[in-house]
């Protein structure tokens, strides 16, 4: 390799747009407007409305959680609308970190693609660990406890041992090597059944709303409805991923922008509607710090709803960590194919699936699953990247 390769000037070299197009040649493009909106959807609403929701509400801004929620899902549509241009105009995979070595240089665009390993990795991580909390409450209130040594032993610190976390993104990853057209048709219909019944939690929890618990409305102050849409930035990321699958879209400079402003506003709508309920149903000083939604439904002697909204938690949850998964070889193998990776993480197979990079994705959110989850400061992490 040349010594100028290794130059202060080759980290501004830029990509020439016809090379990327050219790697994008082989890839069948077979997804639609609505498989992307589904992608989105299921990355996008998570642990957001199971837990982050109530949490943001119960130690920082109470029932004003729907102006911090508004707030984000703003900031989300500023920062979609950026990924809009770059994707309607360079509609290849790699999302961001195709745009900056496209446009900007090399080092920077090396960043933004570990940056948003902090997003996909990270965040499917914490999904699992939200996802650990939701199963072992449910085994609790079936009088079928799970033994603790499983899912939380004390480490140093903020550290600890949580074996249910990686299980599960282990038990996912499978079905992220079937490859994009199997995960499409998954997406599709678990996306259709969760909506289905977030919505049910919504009208049911609406009919539990007693307006005094929405006083005081803003105990934190503007600040801490500032604070808490920082918080909650974190339950739109996602909606990015939509544009790491470009180069598998039928037509990107239509379906891009229009599936990640649904994803935007439909999470947007969703994410203040069970806020409005959530602090209405119960007092944001009495919600639980792991299974607030649910619990809630608990407090009001609701219990069957319970059920429901655990059971959706868990498949919505699965769905989410399942596109995070999906979104992150996608970096990988477009970081490899320019040589900023091992070449390995670029091979794919008969079904366009970088095997490798599922691998390295597996393995490496499995780990953060294990040593970390949501309590633990990776809220903070992704939303940073």
């Amino acid at each position: 390799m040349k010594l100028d390769n290794y130059s202060w000037k080759a980290l501004k070299r830029r990509k020439p747009l016809e090379d990327s197009l050219a790697q994008e040649v082989s890839t069948v493009r077979h997804l639609k407007w609505w498989d992307l909106t589904a992608f989105g959807i299921a990355t996008t609403i998570g642990a957001g409305i199971y837990v982050t929701c109530g949490l943001v509400a119960r130690d920082l801004t109470g029932p004003s959680v729907i102006f911090s929620t508004m707030i984000a899902g703003a900031i989300s549509i500023l920062t979609g609308i950026c990924y809009l241009e770059f994707a309607s105009s360079l509609p290849i995979s790699g999302s961001g970190y195709a745009y900056f070595y496209t446009l900007i240089g090399e080092f920077l665009a090396w960043f933004i693609g570990w940056n948003l390993t902090l997003e996909y990795a990270f965040s499917a991580a914490a999904i699992a660990g939200g996802w650990t909390n939701y199963l072992v409450t449910l085994f609790e209130s079936l009088n079928l406890p799970i033994p603790k040594f499983l899912y939380d032993i004390p480490l140093i610190g903020i550290l600890r041992l949580n074996f249910l976390s990686p299980l599960v993104v282990i038990f996912i990853g499978f079905f992220v090597s079937r490859g994009l057209k199997f995960g499409a048709i998954l997406t599709n219909a678990i996306t259709i059944f969760n909506l289905a019944l977030i919505g049910f939690i919504i009208v049911v929890g609406g009919t539990h709303v007693k307006a005094a618990n929405w006083t005081p409305f803003a105990p934190g102050g503007v600040g801490a409805i500032f604070q808490g849409a920082g918080e909650m930035f974190f339950s739109y990321l996602g909606f990015d991923t939509i544009t790491t699958l470009a180069a598998d879209s039928v037509n990107p400079s239509r379906d891009i922008p229009l599936a990640t402003i649904l994803t935007i506003s439909i999470a947007t709508i969703l994410y203040m509607s069970v806020g409005f309920v959530l602090t209405g149903m119960q007092s944001f000083m009495d919600l639980d710090e792991t299974n607030p939604l649910a619990l809630a439904f608990t407090a009001v002697g609701c219990q069957w709803a319970y059920y429901i909204v655990t059971v959706c938690a868990l498949t919505t949850m699965t769905l989410t960590i399942f596109t995070s998964m999906v979104g992150q070889p996608k970096i990988f193998k477009a970081m490899a194919r320019d040589g900023l990776l091992p070449l390995k993480l670029a091979t794919t197979n008969r079904k366009q699936v970088p095997m490798y990079g599922v691998g390295v994705t597996i393995l490496l959110t499995s780990l953060l699953g294990l040593f970390r989850d949501v309590r633990t400061g990776l809220i903070e992490m992704i939303s940073f990247g």
